[in-house]
């Protein structure tokens, strides 16, 4: 999904500054109601690339201002995704000859619980069917699964940090790693909760700190990446430009 929003002093385009893209039933922009972030471009449009979960949801774009422009936002936006996941289905008895009760429970990995109908099936005799029952309102649960463990660095060294964004457009969130020796690890989110390596650029030795952005206005995400050398007190920063697949310059 791609949500573009378009900026306008007047009659003309705003093309300077940074448009966030939020949860509109939200009362603030911030944390996890925040979807994302995007530059204005030379058209005065920002656009941001991403995966919705399935539901229903309200974006709204909010403009953050600059010098010779007030901010301003948009009105909300409606969206409905469906959507297929998998879910488990499990079947309890209870009570006692002439009054059995036969309980189904639905469980699945998505954030709002499943809805529909459950069959009773009698497997003993051809299937047939002996009710059917709607799901009653279920109750979500969070929960974390280990999906992968990658590599952080060819050297083995441990990661010192850790930066988040979309470093190819794909709308899902990809990783920049700033390992104990002398590269940035740049893995791309797969979508399922794991990741692949596409690019290791090197930087100075000892990256201590790392930090995303736009940084030339080109609509790809770019890398600041502070190292620090010990044996002299000495320091830099390094940007690395993205080119928009993921990889670095």
């Amino acid at each position: 999904m791609t949500l573009t929003a378009t900026v306008v002093n007047g009659t003309s385009p705003v093309t300077t500054g940074q448009v966030n893209f939020c949860d509109a039933t939200a009362p603030l922009c911030s944390a996890i109601h925040l979807i994302g972030t995007a530059q204005l471009t030379s058209t005065g449009n920002a656009s941001l690339t991403f995966v919705p979960s399935i539901g229903s949801h309200s974006y709204k774009a909010v403009f953050r201002g600059v010098i010779n422009a007030g901010g301003s936002f948009s009105s909300p936006l409606a969206l409905t995704v469906a959507g297929k996941y998998t879910t488990q289905t499990t079947i309890a008895q209870s009570g006692s000859v002439g009054d059995y009760t036969l309980l189904a429970t639905v469980t699945g990995t998505n954030w709002a619980s499943p809805t529909g109908e459950i069959s009773i099936l009698d497997t003993s005799n051809g299937n047939s069917v002996l009710g059917t029952a709607a799901l009653s309102a279920g109750t979500s649960v969070l929960n974390w699964t280990s999906s992968q463990t990658p590599a952080a660095s060819p050297s083995k060294t441990y990661p010192y940090q850790v930066a988040v964004g979309d470093f190819n457009g794909d709308g899902i969130p990809d990783l920049a790693i700033a390992d104990g020796f002398c590269t940035v690890t740049i893995q791309l989110g797969i979508g399922d909760g794991t990741f692949r390596t596409v690019a290791r650029p090197t930087v100075p030795c000892s990256p201590s700190s790392i930090a995303v952005g736009d940084f030339n206005g080109d609509g790809n995400l770019d890398l600041a990446v502070s190292t620090l050398d010990p044996s002299n007190a000495s320091g830099s920063v390094t940007i690395l430009l993205g080119n928009g697949d993921g990889r670095c310059v």
